[in-house]
Formats: structure tokens, sequence, C-alpha cells
């Protein structure tokens, strides 16, 4: 007769056994909760094509979207995009349709492609703070170009980032 494990106690001071466990349960559960979110957008593609209701599949979609963790979004985006002919509209946070329909074939292209594996996982990076204030500098330099009523941008604070954005990254430079 099969012994059956113990379950896992998640808390904030696991036994160091639970700890052991924990790594291969959360790896299952991640896969099945992929795999759930691929069922789940395969299934909003084939309701629209049996039913032609572009726009509910975009309602779908979107609620999809809203339910899964943030770093997964952009993999949703682009599945939908690439699948369902729904591009995400960042204004309104919520899919649009650019077709009325889809096909059976689309259909079961969609089940061949997981969205995890059409836009794989982004290597995990260290934070650079110069690097982030630079890719900051450069959205404030590209919106004072088009400001709209209302933006408030602060030139010589800008300049000022940028020469210490620059002063940091000349004193790193190695001396010759």
């Amino acid at each position: 007769m099969a012994t059956k494990s113990k379950a896992i106690v998640y808390s904030w001071s696991m036994s160091a056994e639970d700890v052991d466990r924990a790594f291969d349960s959360i790896k299952s559960r991640a896969g099945t909760l992929r795999k759930n979110v691929h069922q789940l957008g395969v299934s909003i593609i084939c309701h629209w094509a049996k039913n032609g209701s572009a726009n509910v599949a975009a309602q779908r979609a979107t609620k999809l979207l809203d339910s899964v963790d943030g770093s997964h979004k952009q993999k949703i985006v682009n599945w939908f995009a690439k699948y369902g002919g729904l591009e995400y509209s960042k204004e309104d946070k919520a899919f649009k349709y650019t077709q009325t329909t889809v096909t059976a074939d689309t259909y079961q292209s969609s089940r061949e492609e997981s969205p995890f594996d059409l836009t794989g996982d982004a290597a995990p990076q260290p934070f650079n703070d110069v690097q982030e204030l630079e890719k900051l500098v450069a959205r404030v330099m590209k919106r004072r170009k088009n400001l709209k009523d209302g933006d408030v941008i602060h030139a010589n604070l800008w300049n000022t980032v940028t020469k210490a954005i620059s002063e940091v990254k000349q004193a790193e430079q190695p001396a010759h």
C-alpha cells in the first residue's frame, strides 16, 4: 500500500523538509497554471470561431489578461495578437478585435503553441539605477517633443539628471 505524503504547510518558518519538498510542488503548480491559462485562451478563440462574437472574445481576453500575474501579461498580449486577431490598447487597457472571424485552422494552431512558449521568460536582471534613469530620461525627452494638456516637465530637473548620469558613467570608466 502506497504511503500518502504529508501535505506541505506553507508558512514564514517552514521546516527544512517542507522547504525541500516545496520546490517541486511550486514548479508543478506553476506548470498547471500555465496550461490552464493556455486552455482558457484557446477556449476563448474556440467560442469566437463557433459563435462569431469578436467583441465577446475581446472582453474575455481582457479578463484573462487582468487575471494573470504582471510578468505574464505581455505573453498573453502577444499570443492573442498572433492567434486571436486581437490587439491590446494600452490607452483603453483592453483588447480590441482587428478581424471579425477566426477559422478552425487558427483555433487548431492556437492549441499547438502556448503563450509561454511564444514569448519566453526574460532572464532575471540585476537592478541598475543608471540604466533605469536613462530609460526614464529618454521617455521624458520623447514626451517633451509632444506635450499634452496637463503635462509638467521641469527642464532644469531633467538637465541636472542627465548631467548627473553622465558624471556617474564617466567616474565609472577605468583610468587609462
